[in-house]
């Protein structure tokens, strides 16, 4: 999906791009999308059109975004966090469902805290979260109910694991459901 956006275009042309593109299907995914776009500026030494951004605008459009295009809220739980866009910060909240409007998104809680994003990234080390779907309504298997996620060699691509050689000596075990 990134390489697909022109990392030249004005913020103005990647706002507008990010709002027709059928590949942005959340908020997260237009806001990384920046973020990338920012540094690829940051690297071709062009930080004074980052400087210029008015936060507020930029909040702005990304509201006006998500109100074209509902299904790209945020879930309730993000809505303390603060982004910085070099040229300062802004809260989440008005990129986020209300908590009345959360009961579609669930809070995954990763059981490595101390995996870095090298190392995730790297292949050598997989993501174990623990999760039990709502259509597994009773489970007798070992371990807890949750997936494992990996890297795959030499790529930047994250993969859901499904094989049963996965889950060997891992804390969680997967259905297929």
């Amino acid at each position: 999906f990134y390489p697909d956006f022109d990392k030249n275009l004005s913020l103005d042309q990647l706002l507008d791009w990010l709002s027709n593109s059928d590949k942005v299907t959340n908020v997260l995914m237009a806001v990384e999308t920046l973020k990338i776009w920012g540094w690829c500026k940051v690297c071709s030494n062009d930080t004074a059109s980052l400087k210029s951004i008015d936060v507020s605008v930029l909040k702005n459009k990304l509201v006006q975004l998500i109100e074209t295009r509902v299904r790209l809220k945020l879930p309730y739980s993000l809505i303390t966090l603060r982004l910085w866009f070099w040229s300062g910060y802004f809260h989440l909240f008005p990129l986020c469902v209300s908590e009345s409007e959360n009961s579609g998104y669930f809070d995954l809680q990763c059981l490595d805290k101390c995996k870095d994003s090298q190392s995730v990234l790297s292949g050598k080390e997989p993501l174990v979260f623990q999760f039990q779907h709502p259509d597994v309504t009773s489970c007798d298997k070992p371990g807890k109910c949750g997936f494992v996620l990996k890297t795959l060699p030499g790529e930047r691509k994250i993969k859901l694991c499904t094989e049963t050689e996965d889950y060997y000596n891992q804390p969680v075990h997967f259905h297929d459901q």
